[in-house]
């Protein structure tokens, strides 16, 4: 590959874990053991920390959580912990099929309109307060509050109005006929109501759940730590403990699970997974995920608002050549498709035939005719953002190929935080996220990706009424065969006709952990930590 001669800013961290390797060094430190010396205190990024004691599982994440309330955050570090803290009406199952979890059952009115959920009457919260109807009300109209300004909210936005029938009997009225609607609500944490009132704006700080886990405490950067509930009214958690401790830089992950400082690492990658097989005391796991990951257009102003700027940045790339180089097999593999399998339509046959080939002459003629007829000014820089992971070394690929073509390109390498400040200014970026796969159903992708008032077409700045239309029918439409035909149709004009989006990858769901540990199936969904559910209950072998 070219080497990047773009310009280039970092800021906040300028780890690449893509192409990171296990050294002696790492393996010495995370034994406690660097330069003769022992390491001791409690653990910090990239330090030691000395083996776990027993009943307390340690997990090592790619990226700190940003909070612990499901109204206000969605990202998949905060997801995978307070999915520990709170429980739902419905869950998906290893199947991918939403099963009963608060909700003891449920039914539908035969126009798919309205549906009743009967409680279990035994849930008692973390603070010793009942769960009951009023607290699933109050959960769910929280989230529906437009000045609650919540991202989940366009999953449910069909909930016309949810009510109380009795202590443990909820109603939710919809707006329209919607038959995939308990993959939605699927998706929604159930707070308690007292809780929440009582701890207004500090709620996030001290959350309170009825999962099986409840909450002990954050120090932002090195841990959160979640502790057994004893009040659970399901199966005992396997675990007293459980610590979540953000650590970037895979071969510090990797190295970490080798020496015994923490039971399972998520961020394994293309430079760790040789190191880890050959290990006999680990095991690892690799099974396609939903997860995926996109090239995205914020577009505000010209060049951007013209398809052919957006046709021309694909075809200065040889994107394929690139997912091959950056993600083996085990760990990536490249997306034409928004929906990854198994869920559905795969429609990827004809997308893989249809989408744009690297083709630099056309790349550089399409950016002449733009230049020519003043839709692009000559010297015209484009701005590319990216957080410093696998996309990294992507998008150093694509600065280079704008450059071959006579495009100058700007790569700023900035955390997420920052990347989602500035995809709300007035201005022009390429950029890359993972959005969708969450639930088991193409509306909850298509959705939050593509609407209007979806959280990543406001990051496109994306106002399209014609799909907006498209999506909505897709959404009243009953029948898993008309529903695959219009979100067949929905993809192909995304992705060929308008190229709103760049399919990039799906990263596969691939974890590694000790062998020590019992009863763990990484779930197909993206980032769920199956740590104590109705199929799973996590524990670790004595000594």
């Amino acid at each position: 590959m070219a080497r990047l001669s773009a310009a280039r800013v970092t800021a906040h961290g300028n780890g690449e874990p893509g192409i990171s390797r296990i050294t002696r060094r790492d393996l010495l430190r995370h034994a406690g053991i660097v330069g003769g010396t022992v390491a001791t205190g409690l653990w910090r990024p990239g330090h030691a920390f000395g083996a776990a004691p027993a009943d307390e599982l340690r997990i090592a994440t790619y990226q700190d959580i940003s909070q612990l309330d499901p109204l206000l955050t969605n990202d998949a570090p905060s997801s995978a912990v307070y999915d520990q803290l709170y429980d739902r009406l419905l869950v998906p199952d290893e199947a991918l099929r939403p099963v009963p979890v608060l909700a003891e059952r449920y039914t539908s009115s035969p126009d798919a309109k309205t549906w009743t959920f009967f409680l279990r009457k035994d849930v008692v919260f973390h603070d010793g307060g009942h769960l009951t109807a009023d607290d699933v009300v109050f959960s769910l109209s929280r989230i529906l509050d437009p000045a609650n300004a919540s991202q989940k909210r366009i999953q449910i936005d069909m909930i016309d109005h949810v009510e109380a029938v009795d202590p443990y009997t909820v109603r939710i009225a919809l707006k329209y006929p919607y038959s995939p609607f308990p993959a939605a609500i699927a998706l929604q944490d159930i707070v308690s109501k007292a809780s929440v009132e009582k701890g207004g704006n500090q709620f996030t700080k001290h959350p309170v759940g009825s999962g099986p886990f409840q909450f002990v405490d954050w120090v932002p950067n090195d841990h959160v730590t979640l502790a057994r509930n004893p009040r659970y009214w399901g199966r005992r958690a396997g675990v007293a403990r459980v610590i979540f401790r953000p650590v970037p830089e895979a071969s510090t992950a990797a190295a970490d699970l080798l020496s015994g400082g923490v039971h399972i690492v998520q961020n394994v990658t293309a430079g760790t997974l040789a190191e880890m097989r050959r290990a006999p005391n680990i095991q690892i796991s690799t099974t396609p995920g939903t997860s995926y990951s996109y090239v995205g257009f914020r577009v505000v102003q010209p060049p951007f608002t013209d398809v052919r700027f957006r046709e021309a940045v694909y075809r200065s790339w040889d994107l394929d050549a690139t997912i091959k180089a950056v993600f083996p097999p085990e760990v990536g593999r490249r997306a034409y498709a928004c929906i990854s399998p198994p869920i559905w339509p795969d429609d990827t046959a004809y997308l893989q035939a249809h989408a744009f080939p690297p083709d630099p002459a056309r790349a550089k003629a399409l950016f002449d005719q733009l230049t020519a007829s003043g839709v692009m000014p000559r010297g015209y820089a484009v701005k590319v953002l990216v957080i410093p992971d696998y996309r990294q070394k992507m998008f150093e690929v694509l600065a280079t190929s704008l450059q071959q073509v006579g495009v100058r390109a700007t790569l700023q390498v900035v955390d997420l935080a920052t990347m989602l400040n500035l995809l709300k200014t007035n201005d022009n970026y390429i950029y890359s996220l993972v959005g969708g796969g969450g639930a088991p159903d193409p509306d909850q992708t298509l959705y939050w990706l593509f609407h209007t008032g979806g959280p990543h077409a406001q990051f496109q700045n994306l106002k399209d009424p014609e799909l907006d239309a498209r999506l909505l029918r897709a959404r009243q439409a009953t029948g898993q065969a008309a529903r695959s035909r219009l979100y067949t149709d929905i993809q192909r004009y995304v992705l060929l006709e308008k190229i709103y989006q760049i399919p990039a990858y799906f990263l596969n769901n691939t974890n590694a952990w000790s062998k020590s540990v019992r009863d763990f199936r990484p779930s197909l969904l993206y980032q769920r930590w199956n740590l104590d559910t109705p199929w799973s209950n996590v524990s670790l072998a004595a000594g």
